[in-house]
This record gives structure tokens, C-alpha cells and sequence, in this order.
């Protein structure tokens, strides 16, 4: 049987382990057991004073067994340890001989102890530990310090800082980040474990700067600002935006010089929209825009600037213009103008300063008062006239003008109105089925039956009291409708009666359908009318074609 006893003082504890051997002769047969912390009687007594001494160690079997050598593990580093041995038989145990003193080897230290990290700016943290509990044996020389971002991957620690302080103060670090940290030790055996990893978190700041600005829907004197997110917040939310503008230098226009934002950046909004529109510009001036983030920290860094320029003005509309009916109004009584044509002219557009040319002209006339007519309009290139066609007889219209600005600088400004107006068309003449007309006497006309008796002095008397001229005629326009009355009997009035009828029915008609479709919508309509109708009568006369070939069903008297 080995016992193991410490002799002297260890400096520490670790995992690492030391051995050493003991040799003893055999003395019979035994039992191997292992203990730790078993406690034994000593039989026999010694009068020496390294007796006394081992009689006071504590001492632990180790080894129980036949062979005369073992190897003691799980001793403390740089430790010093008593061993002694005895021998067993059958009769029991020997007397312990002589014990025997070993050093163990010291080890690499235990891992620091008490790491902490404190914020101390947007980009540092302080470090600060203490010193492992057991070094042993062997004194602390170094520290090595790693750090590891958070969600990085698995072992992407990163060396921070070696030396021998019991501090470290790590810069060059990103704002708002958490950061992990451990910490290890160095000695003259090597590097100790490393500690338990802790967290820090440097402090926010403010935000990164956003991406440039674009610029959109330029007129002449505004333009709609629309920036993004910054990449980087810094630890705190974006709560605002600033933006400002600068007139840039070789503005276009000469009242730039007098502009406030010629010389320095002003801010023309703040908020938390990601759009502006940037008002009370100068027209064809040149601006610069930038944004920034601010958060709970402050206001972050700009952007690059964005150019832009305003675009002109529009063309100035023309001062005066005329409008006529073409031919004149009398033209249009005697029935020599049916398009109903509206010449319209006017001077051409003076420049203006910061004001785009006019490449063409715009010409409305719009019925007054408005109502079922619909409003004409004319676009002209450049020239300083025009017409409009399919006018209203009758209806009465404001006509005004304005100019169309080059490069999309848009329209200026109506004209003041001229109102024209349309005349009636005069009324059709009368058919030939509304009364008699020939101014010769009714006796006298080719083709006619002979009067009967006694109705040649009726005629004649009719003749007579309708009045007749010193030539010999009829006045058609007194006689008429008695003569027609008289010629044609009872079945020529109810002839006319009907065709009039169906003339003021087929005239309200084209009225309805023009003022619908126009004229050619008129012409369309009947003709699609009178196609739908052809197609109905063949569909009818096939229909009774088949129905009367069609034979006719014969039924036996043994049909069930």
C-alpha cells in the first residue's frame, strides 16, 4: 500500500496535473483501492522526528496493489508532497517505512478574474480585470485580450491587445455596437484558459450620412427633393431630416445675385419625411441640395450635394386677338358658308426675361353660356393664326389663346376673350309637295283631265276671287293653298298632311342624332341602321321561305 501526503503549502490549484512515482518490494498479495481523503492508523510507532512530522501529515491512499510502481495523478502544481509505503501478507500490514518528499512542476495560471467593460465614447470601451487566483507556480507575464463582434460567426474572435496591465482602453470601435471580450493569461508554462466572455456596448452617435438627394418635377421656380435611410443609425433611431440649398455658381439668371442662397447653405426643411418640394426658386437659376439624419444624439453628417436647374418660364400669352366668321356674317345668312369656319389671329408673344420661346399656340373657344356644346379646340405651331370648324348655328362663343413654352416649361396664361357670334342657317326652301306652284292656270296645264261641266266656271270663279295678274296668271302665293285644296280633293290633303308630318319627324331626328354624333356620326348611324335592317329582311324571308317548303308531318293511325 502508497500513501500521499502534502509536505508543504501549494500555490494554487488547476486542472493541470503532476506525478510522480514511489517504489516499494513486494510484500504479498493485496488489494488495489483508490482513495481520497481516507484516513489510517498508524500501527506501529516511531521515536524519530520525521516520524513525529509524517504522524501529523494528512495522508490519502493512492495505491493498494502488487506492483512495486505507480504514477499519483490530479496534484496540485508546484506542490510538495510526503510519500511513504508498506507492506501487506496474509497476517496484515507492515510497519510504514521511511516517507519521501517530491515537488510537483508548476503550471500555466487559472483565468483572470472580475472582467468588466465600460463604455467610454462612441468608439472606445475601458477594460479592466484582476489577476488569476492561482499562478502556479509560475508568476503572471502577460494578458491577451479578444474581442468578437455580435452575429459574427463561430471563432471570430479577433486580438485586441497583449501586455501586462490590469486595464486597457480599446479605441477605433463603431458607435451603438456590442462588443464581446475575453480574457487570458500568460506565465512561464504558457496561456492559462481563457475567462468567461462578457459584453460592452460603446455609446450612440449620430447618424451616417444619407445617399445624395434626387431631384424631380422641376418647374421654374420649385423642384421635389426625395433622399433615403442612412445605411448606419449609430445606436439611435433617425427621428429627422434636414435639407438645404445653395444656388450654385453660374447661375443663369441675373437675379441669382440677389438670391439669400447664393452665398450660404439654407435650410429649407426639417421633419421626418423622406420628400420635399423646394418652393420660391428662381426661374433658369442653378441650386445645389443636401440632406442629413439627426437622431437623440444630433445631427449626423451631410450628403453629397445634388445639382439641378430651374427650368425657364412659360412664354408670355398673346396681349390681343381677333375672331370672325370666315366670309362674315352675311355669308353665313345666305347659306355661302355651312362649315361654320372661325378665323382667329393674334400678334406674336414678346420675350420676356428668364422666359422660355413659344413654339406653337393654343386656341379654345368654349360655347356661352356652357352647356350641351361641346368646347372646340386648335393647337397651331408657330404662327399667329388659326382656325376652328364645327361650330353651332346659332350659339354664341368665348375664343381665347395661349402659348406653348419650348422644353417643357408649360403653357402660359389665357388671353382675354372675344365673343363670337354664330348666325342661324337660313330655313330650306319649300318642297313642290306643299302646295301648286306652276303659274299656269289650272285649265291650262299639260296632262290634266278636262274640267268637267259646269266645273270650268268654278275654276274660273276660284281664279277670279284668288286674284290673277294683268298678264293672265295666277298669283301662286295667294292661290296656292286653295288651288291645292280644290286640284287634289280630300286624298292630296291627307297625302300632304302625312308628309309633312314625316318631314318635321325626320328633321327633329337629324337634329338629335347631330348633336349626338356630329355629322359624319349622323351618316355612320344611318348607315349601320339600314345594313341591320337588310339583314333582318333576309333573315325574315329565309325564315318564311323554309317555314312554307317545310312538309307537313304525316302521322299513322298505329303511332303510338
Amino acid at each position: 500500500m502508497a500513501r500521499l501526503g502534502p509536505a508543504g503549502g501549494s500555490s494554487g490549484s488547476s486542472s493541470t496535473t503532476s506525478s510522480v512515482h514511489s517504489s516499494s518490494q513486494p510484500a504479498g498479495n493485496g488489494i488495489m483501492e483508490n482513495g481520497h481523503g481516507e484516513q489510517h492508523d498508524d500501527a506501529a510507532s516511531s521515536c524519530s522526528s520525521s516520524q513525529l512530522l509524517a504522524d501529523k501529515l494528512r495522508w490519502e491512499t493512492v495505491y493498494t496493489g502488487p506492483a512495486v510502481s505507480t504514477e499519483v495523478k490530479h496534484l496540485k502544481p508546484a506542490s510538495r508532497y510526503a510519500l511513504r509505503v508498506r507492506a501487506h501478507n496474509a497476517m496484515g500490514g507492515s510497519p510504514w517505512g521511511e516517507s519521501l518528499t517530491a515537488l510537483t512542476n508548476p503550471a500555466v495560471p487559472t483565468q483572470p478574474c472580475s472582467l468588466s467593460c465600460a463604455a467610454l465614447s462612441s468608439c472606445s470601451v475601458q477594460l479592466s480585470w484582476q489577476p488569476p487566483v492561482e499562478d502556479n507556480g509560475s508568476a503572471v507575464s502577460t494578458y491577451q485580450l479578444e474581442m468578437a463582434m455580435p452575429g459574427g460567426a463561430a471563432g471570430s474572435w479577433t486580438k485586441a491587445w497583449q501586455g501586462s496591465g490590469q486595464q486597457h482602453q480599446v479605441e477605433g470601435l463603431l458607435p451603438g455596437r456590442s462588443y464581446s471580450w475575453r480574457l487570458r493569461a500568460f506565465n512561464s508554462c504558457g496561456a492559462g484558459p481563457w475567462c468567461e466572455a462578457v459584453k460592452g456596448i460603446t455609446l450612440p452617435a449620430e447618424p451616417g450620412a444619407p445617399a445624395k438627394p434626387t431631384c424631380s418635377q422641376r418647374t421654374a421656380t420649385s423642384v421635389k427633393a426625395k433622399w433615403s435611410i442612412p445605411t448606419e443609425e449609430n445606436g439611435s433611431a433617425v427621428n429627422r431630416y434636414l435639407l438645404q440649398v445653395c444656388a450654385a455658381d453660374g447661375s443663369t439668371d441675373a437675379a441669382a445675385a440677389e438670391d439669400p442662397w447664393q452665398q450660404q447653405w439654407q435650410q429649407v426643411y426639417e421633419g421626418s419625411d423622406l420628400t420635399y418640394r423646394v418652393t420660391g426658386l428662381q426661374p433658369g437659376s442653378s441650386y445645389e441640395l443636401r440632406v442629413a439624419a439627426a437622431n437623440a444624439v444630433g445631427v449626423g453628417q451631410w450628403s453629397e450635394g445634388s445639382s439641378f436647374t430651374t427650368l425657364l418660364k412659360p412664354p408670355p400669352p398673346p396681349t390681343s386677338i381677333t375672331a370672325e366668321i370666315e366670309g362674315g356674317v352675311e355669308a353665313v345668312a345666305a347659306g355661302d358658308n355651312p362649315s361654320q369656319v372661325l378665323l382667329v389671329s393674334w400678334p406674336a408673344s414678346e420675350a420676356a426675361p428668364a422666359s422660355a420661346d413659344a413654339v406653337g399656340y393654343e386656341v379654345e373657344a368654349a360655347p356661352a353660356p356652357a352647356g350641351t356644346i361641346a368646347v372646340l379646340k386648335a393647337t397651331v405651331a408657330k404662327q399667329t393664326s388659326g382656325s376652328i370648324s364645327g361650330l353651332q348655328p346659332g350659339a354664341t362663343y368665348a375664343v381665347r389663346v395661349r402659348s406653348v413654352g419650348a422644353a417643357g416649361t408649360g403653357h402660359s396664361s389665357w388671353s382675354p376673350v372675344v365673343s363670337v357670334a354664330v348666325p342661324a342657317l337660313p330655313p330650306p326652301p319649300p318642297s313642290s309637295s306643299d302646295g301648286f306652284e306652276s303659274p299656269v292656270p289650272l285649265a291650262d296645264v299639260p296632262g290634266k283631265r278636262k274640267a268637267r261641266k259646269g266645273k270650268g266656271s268654278k275654276d274660273l270663279a276660284l281664279a277670279a276671287a284668288a286674284g290673277a295678274s294683268s298678264s293672265g296668271s295666277i298669283d301662286k302665293r295667294r292661290v296656292k293653298p286653295a288651288t291645292a285644296a280644290v286640284a287634289k280633293g280630300p286624298k292630296a290633303r291627307a297625302r300632304t298632311w302625312y308628309q309633312r308630318a314625316w318631314v318635321l319627324v325626320k328633321t327633329h331626328i337629324d337634329d338629335a342624332l347631330t348633336s349626338l354624333f356630329g355629322r359624319k356620326g349622323k351618316e355612320m348611324f344611318y348607315i349601320v341602321v339600314t345594313i341591320l335592317l337588310v339583314f333582318l329582311g333576309v333573315a325574315l324571308f329565309t325564315w318564311f321561305a323554309y317555314a312554307a317548303n317545310k312538309p307537313a308531318p304525316v302521322y299513322s293511325p298505329y303511332s303510338i
